[in-house]
């Protein structure tokens, strides 16, 4: 399966392991809830905010 997602969406889940960094805490309320939020729609279902899982469920 192909996914057309925008590159947001990306950049979001490649903050997953630096939440609680320098670097994400320095970023916005705005986007550290929109990043909080998108990983935790992908890896645990847990839907916030009009956030949606785009893939399938990790299972982990």
């Amino acid at each position: 399966m192909r996914y057309k997602l925008n590159g947001t969406y990306y950049d979001d889940l490649a903050w997953k392991g630096l939440t609680g960094t320098k670097a994400f805490n320095k970023l916005d309320d705005e986007t550290k809830t929109r990043i909080t939020n998108t990983v935790k729609a992908e890896q645990y279902g847990i839907i916030k905010e009009g956030t949606s899982r785009k893939g399938t469920k990790l299972g982990c």
